[in-house]
This record gives structure tokens, sequence and C-alpha cells, in this order.
């Protein structure tokens, strides 16, 4: 039997950091909170449909692109992708006018050149930035040094790049694929960019469906999955990683992974003295991304048309995003999604349920602007804050992408998979990009590092490089 590890967290980096370490000869426990694993890619039922919590499309699926490339690996390539409209998988919309976002750089281009011809030629040179970006991609499992990109403003180097606001406002309009701060790293904000302009998917049974691939092939491969087995105590002896406590039980173990929150990590070492006060205090006063408001809509039957793309609607200062699930016949909606950050408001702050109401409305009104027949179609509507996420994955505030990773504070915001417990490892968005893209990125780094190489069948990421 191999050395003993244990994977705190059943998201989408402990599942897969679980399947990688599995397969190279460790004995893998994963200890998950929940009734069910997944994360943020737990779906749900309500109203006879099915929902997805935070995963919502993909993107880089096609063949031979970055995320196709990784889900091979992980068995998830096969699954049932749809392929979201190449001539607007994103629909931007900014104070009433609508912009599309299509897939393919060539068509990109020519697409957002119609309403914006004069920036043609930087429409261009800003695709081929992205494209050598994302190129580039699997060299992030080199050397371990800091790719410069990191460092730079993507806000900065959008407007050094194009003169009109308006257009920097359009590439920047799918806002609920991440957080377009002043401080957003220019290597977040391009890979993940470019990713979507490769191409973009649906995928009909959504997240819970990747979870449960993930799921039985760590089972089949001789793993253990134990649900309902909340992580309360990291124990440590003289530096190192002694066993796990969860729900009455311990788990001893060679090496710990945790796919939790850092900051929640950290609150799990004991005793004190095995991890530093001045890195606890550094990794738990990280600021944190936003969390999202989601409303879950049960259409009536025929009342409101499908598209096979998402809508994201800017106006005064308010944003939603409409996603549509997949429907068998392609013709009418079923069911859909109004996303939008909101701050987060605790469940027992006694306006917590007018606050939801207030951004229910927002929401309502942003989409119908768009959807005229939106308000009318609707048979259910369930909803769900930051504050659902924080009680169902306990990340702070109920972050939507983990960590905020700062352009001018890189060392600090984007963290390294090890940590001052030397058999004690994180994964998870919080690292280095979020979304299927970045989690499975970062799983694999983490890896590395236990492993000392990358794992075999890996060899696109056999590169030299750097993070």
């Amino acid at each position: 039997m191999g050395r003993k590890v244990v994977i705190i967290g059943g998201g989408l980096g402990g599942l897969e950091c679980g399947l990688i370490l599995q397969r190279n000869g460790y004995d893998v426990t994963l200890l998950e909170r929940n009734v069910q694993v997944g994360g943020c890619l737990q779906s749900f039922i309500r109203g006879g449909r099915l929902f997805d919590t935070g995963f919502h499309y993909a993107g880089g699926l096609g063949e031979g692109e970055p995320l196709h490339i990784l889900f091979q690996y992980f068995g998830l390539s096969d699954l049932p992708w749809q392929q979201l409209d190449p001539e607007c998988a994103d629909e931007i919309v900014i104070d009433g006018k609508s912009f599309p976002m299509a897939t393919g750089y060539d068509r990109f281009v020519e697409r957002l050149a119609a309403f914006f011809p004069s920036e043609r030629e930087s429409l261009q040179e800003y695709v081929a930035f992205l494209k050598g970006v994302g190129e580039g991609i699997f060299n992030a499992f080199g050397s371990g040094s800091v790719n410069p990109l990191f460092e730079r403003s993507a806000s900065d180097y959008l407007e050094s790049r194009f003169k009109d606001p308006l257009l920097r406002r359009v590439l920047c309009g799918p806002s609920l694929r991440l957080e377009m701060t002043l401080e957003l790293p220019l290597y977040v904000f391009a890979q993940i960019s470019n990713s979507f302009i490769q191409s973009s998917w649906r995928l009909p049974g959504g997240g819970s469906l990747i979870a449960s691939t993930l799921a039985d092939q760590l089972v089949r491969a001789g793993g253990k999955i134990l649900t309902g087995a909340e992580v309360t105590l990291v124990h440590t002896v003289d530096g190192l990683m002694d066993y796990v406590s969860a729900s009455g039980r311990e788990f001893k173990a060679d090496i710990v992974v945790s796919d939790a929150h850092p900051a929640v990590t950290v609150g799990l070492v004991d005793p004190q003295e095995s991890m530093r006060k001045v890195y606890r205090e550094r990794i738990s006063g990280l600021g944190n991304t936003w969390g999202a408001f989601t409303a879950n809509i049960v259409l009536k039957d025929g009342r409101l048309d499908y598209m096979n793309r998402n809508i994201s609607i800017h106006e005064g200062g308010r944003e939603v995003m409409v996603h549509f699930y997949p429907v068998s016949d392609g013709s009418k909606a079923t069911h859909l999604d109004l996303i939008s950050p909101m701050p987060f408001v605790p469940r027992e702050d006694p306006g917590y349920q007018e606050a939801k109401q207030a951004k229910l409305e927002e929401c309502l009104a942003l989409a119908s602007s768009r959807l005229p027949g939106l308000r009318e179609a609707i048979r259910e509507v369930y909803t769900s804050s930051p504050a659902t996420y924080r009680r169902y994955t306990l990340t702070p505030l109920g972050s939507a992408f983990g960590i905020r990773k700062d352009c001018s504070n890189v060392a600090a915001t984007v963290l390294s998979p090890r940590t001052p417990v030397r058999n004690l490892y994180l994964t998870g968005q919080s690292l280095n990009l979020h979304g299927l893209l970045g989690v499975s990125m970062t799983s694999i780094l983490t890896c590395r590092e236990i492993l000392g190489t990358l794992p075999p069948n890996l060899t696109p990421f056999h590169a030299q490089g750097s993070i």
C-alpha cells in the first residue's frame, strides 16, 4: 500500500488531486463535509429542473485546446458537451445596445470590428496576444518563477491597447467570468478570456456530472470518499502533519491536501507553533472576490425561446448574466439562471430577505430589458446569495472566485501549494486561476510538488517555463 494521503474537500481541485495521486501509487482518502461531493460543481433539482451552483459553462474544450487536454487525462472530455453558438457565444448588452462575442480568433475580430471598425487592427493584435498567452499555458508548470504578466494590470493593458472605452467595456463584459478590477493581473484575464474565445461549451447534466465522473474514477482506482465528514482539526507534531480529525474520527496520513479556502485551512492547523502567526495572519487577511446572487428560474412551457448563448447585461452600474440550460429540441427554454455580483449579507441579518428580494427585482428588471417576456414566462423562482455559498463551502464572505489576485502584490496573492507544514499542501481556485481551467491546472501543480515530477500521460506539461 502506498503512502497515505488525506484530501480535505471534494470540490474540483480535491477530486482531481485525489485521482492523480491515487493513480500514482498513493492511498487516498477524501473527506467531504457535505452529503455529496462537488463543491461549486454540485447540482440540485427545483421545480423538476436540474440547476447548477457555481459551474455554468466552460472554455477551451475544442480538440487540442487546453481544457480538452486536461480533461482527457481526467476522463471528462467525452461527457456530452454542447458548444455554444460560435457566432455569438456571449452577447454583451451595454446601456441597451448588444455586441456579439464570437468564438474562433478570426470570427471574434470580424464580429466586433463590424461595430468598432477603427479598432480592427487593435483587435487583431489583441487576439494574437491572447493566443500567445494561451499557447504558453502548459509552461506554467516549469521553474516556479512568476510569469511577468501577473505583475501587469489587465485594466492598464486594455486602456493602452484600445482607444474606444465602449470596446473596453465590451471585452470585460462577461463580468461573472472574472472580476474586472484595477488590480486584476493581466495573466488571469488573458488566460480565461483566451479559453472562451477559443470555444465555449455547456454540459447537459450539469456540474454534478463532472464531479460524479471524477469520484467514480477515484473509487475505481482504489481511493476512498467519505461524505458527511467535516474536518475540524489538522494535528501536527514537530512541524509535520500527523493526523486529521473529522466527525469524531482520526485519519492518519503522510500527506494532506486541502481543497478548502486557504484561510479555512490555516484555521484547522494545531498546535499554533506548527504554522507561524505571521503566515496565518497573512493568509487570513487576504481580500476575496465578490460573491454571487443567483436566481434559479423555472419557466412555463413554451413561453420563452431558448438561446444558445450567454447574455451579460450592463446598465447604470448594475449587471446580470443570463444563463440558459441546454434543451433537447433546441427551441423553447425550460429554465435559466440570473447571476449577479452581490455584497455579503449574513443570513441572520434582519435585512437578509429584503436584500435578496431587492437583488432579485434588480436582476429581473435588467434581464427583462433584453428578454421582454421573461416575467410572464416565470413559473417558479429560487434564490441564493453569498451567504448560501458560505454555508456550503465555508468560503469567506461566500466569495465566488476565492482570494483576489493583485498585480501590485503578486507574492502575497498568488499562492504556492506549499505551506509551512511540510506535508500539508493547498489546491483550488484561490492559488492561481479560477474556473475549470484554472483549478485543473492548479491540481496538477499541487501534485507536481508532491510527486517531484509531473504524472505520466501529461506530456503537454513537460515544457519548461514559469507560473
